[in-house]
């Protein structure tokens, strides 16, 4: 109510990923985040200590930068999650996780996103924004906008969500 947000065709798009380079460009566009988050590094808010390691969701996956889990076939982006046996460094489950964090930085504009997500239990893709200074301590440094994320278990919907804090203490 009361927003006059641009028309499709006066937006720029201002990040075309196609993936038909033949590959994932780590050198300008996208950096692989490996591992998982068993020991959080704490931020300080106020009085609180808040967990810096936004990205785990208690997950079983170990995420890596293997062609067995991110690859690009045909101009299609594909991570893959693999039961792993016998164990990869320890853990049953990989899977990749990509960013453009230190690599892209947006204000505003048109971002188009297509994506085939998988069907079955224990699947959650994702694809999100967030502030480039994740650990700030304002409203906005801890944000996240959910662009779309899937539940594998209802095939029917897609989910998007905006994530911040209200106040320096109640996340929302």
């Amino acid at each position: 109510a009361g927003c006059n947000f641009p028309s499709k065709a006066q937006m720029r798009l201002v990040l075309d990923e196609n993936f038909d380079t033949g590959g994932i460009d780590t050198n300008s566009t996208w950096t692989f985040i490996t591992g998982k988050c068993d020991e959080p590094t704490f931020i300080i808010i106020g009085d609180d200590t808040i967990p810096q390691c936004f990205w785990d969701d208690q997950e079983q996956q170990f995420f890596t930068n293997r062609t067995e889990n991110a690859r690009v076939d045909t101009g299609f982006l594909i991570l893959t999650g693999v039961y792993e046996n016998p164990l990869f460094d320890g853990e049953r489950y990989t899977s990749a996780r990509l960013s453009t964090q230190n690599n892209i930085s947006l204000n505003s504009g048109l971002i188009e996103i297509r994506a085939k997500v998988p069907a079955g239990q224990g699947f959650w893709p994702s694809v999100f924004l967030e502030p480039a200074n994740k650990a700030s301590t304002d409203i906005f440094g801890s944000a996240e906008l959910g662009l779309m994320k899937s539940n594998g278990n209802n095939t029917t919907e897609i989910l998007s969500y905006i994530s911040y804090v209200d106040s320096l203490d109640n996340e929302t």
